[in-house]
């Protein structure tokens, strides 16, 4: 509706618009914008810079300085009474304008080394500064960059006086690795203390010092689970891309595809399960001793626990697992069934026990992501202390196949997940 109201404005040199979205892909706020003939210069700020708390929210600014909050509607912008009339009123009134917290001087450092022995507060902007500018290097030095930037901003976050805000950046940072370079398989890390986990428990440390901040809280509900939306998040983006391709634009191709959890709708009902019997239950599928796939694994839990919610009880969550095949080994459908059994607590829902990976939002056989959702126990009488949250066991069944011409062996992976969110 702005677009709309103000394109001739901007064309006449009468108005300067600039958008700024929270959103932490750019990638998926570019196809937005191309989508829907966005013209505006739109600015990336995945770190909140601008300590927003809701969007949408529109700004006027007069020239000499002075902020206008009341009056901002796109069908009240021309006319008497209108943003431009009163806005023409005020040209002899000035008022210092707030800065909002800016990179600074710290620009000129962010290509430059942060070692472990930088001070994390001091060059926690030129961190931030190296993750948003250096995204298409995949050089030994460009990668060293962002994960000391990385390390900077989580060393913050560690700090005895961090903040709800540093929490957030930390979260926002391991993020924007994962993007870039894929789940971290350093020697002796376990696959749980990954970047993925590792964002979502920074925004759970986030959110639970500031519930009011919603910024905060969408970020955990783009992977929660469905009864934590209260819309869709990406359900747009088909209609998008063939759209564009009917008027003979091509999308660009994104490196991160996206989840199950992104494109489910909301809503409160409970799933109804589909009962499905164990694929293996005497464990007699070897086991996967040799490591020929990775697993990684993350919670994104239900964001209820950072403030009152009588639909779910605590543990309600959305579980998140990829595959990585080691270098060499393919994971091909004609080798068998790809999927995870999971063995669901008392008193627990999911859609299924067994779930294959053509559930999932954009399915990928050499790279599977899969994600489900657990609804737990309805708690017991008011104020009875609700049951501890138990943890999660199961296992993955996956395809493998060694070479090009190798022998295809269908191989097992157990797991055991903690779902209590990170405080």
């Amino acid at each position: 509706m702005w677009h709309a109201a103000t394109r001739e404005l901007v064309a006449a040199g009468r108005l300067r618009v600039i958008g700024v979205v929270q959103e932490q892909h750019r990638e998926r706020a570019a196809l937005w914008l191309k989508w829907q003939g966005i013209e505006w210069p739109v600015a990336w700020d995945p770190f909140n810079q601008l300590e927003v708390k809701l969007v949408p929210k529109v700004l006027a600014v007069q020239p000499g300085g002075l902020v206008l909050k009341d009056r901002l509607h796109p069908n009240r912008i021309e006319g008497e009474g209108g943003l431009l009339e009163v806005m023409g009123r005020m040209q002899g009134v000035t008022a210092e304008l707030e800065q909002p917290a800016q990179f600074g001087p710290h620009l000129a450092r962010a290509r430059g080394a942060i070692t472990p022995d930088d001070d994390p507060g001091e060059f926690v902007p030129a961190a931030m500064a190296i993750l948003l500018m250096d995204r298409q290097g995949m050089d030994a030095g460009s990668c060293s960059r962002r994960r000391a930037a990385v390390r900077t901003l989580v060393d913050r976050a560690l700090a005895p006086n961090a903040s709800a805000r540093d929490h957030f950046r930390a979260g926002v940072a391991q993020r924007l690795l994962l993007d870039l370079e894929g789940p971290s398989q350093r020697p002796g890390e376990q696959p749980n203390e990954g970047r993925f986990q590792g964002a979502l428990n920074s925004w759970s440390r986030a959110l639970s010092l500031d519930p009011g901040q919603y910024i905060w809280r969408r970020r955990i509900q783009q992977w929660g689970p469905r009864l934590d939306k209260p819309y869709p998040f990406y359900d747009w983006v088909p209609l998008a891309r063939k759209e564009l391709a009917a008027r003979g634009l091509k999308p660009a191709v994104w490196k991160v595809l996206l989840s199950g959890a992104e494109t489910a709708k909301g809503g409160y009902d409970l799933p109804v399960p589909v009962i499905q019997e164990n694929p293996d239950p005497l464990a007699r599928i070897p086991l996967d001793e040799k490591q020929r796939a990775i697993l990684h694994w993350a919670v994104a839990p239900h964001t209820g626990f950072a403030g009152p919610n009588v639909r779910v009880a605590p543990g309600t969550s959305r579980v998140h697992l990829s595959l990585v095949p080691a270098e060499d080994v393919r994971i091909e459908p004609e080798g068998g069934p790809l999927g995870i059994w999971i063995d669901l607590p008392d008193g627990w829902r999911a859609r299924s026990s067994w779930i294959d990976l053509q559930s999932v939002g954009e399915a990928d056989y050499q790279n599977p992501r899969l994600d489900f959702e657990l609804v737990a126990s309805a708690p017991g009488p008011p104020g009875e202390a609700p049951p501890p949250v138990p943890r999660l066991t199961g296992f993955v069944l996956y395809p493998v196949c060694i070479g090009e011409n190798g022998v295809c062996n269908l191989l097992r992976r157990n797991f055991d997940l903690d779902l209590r969110p990170a405080r």
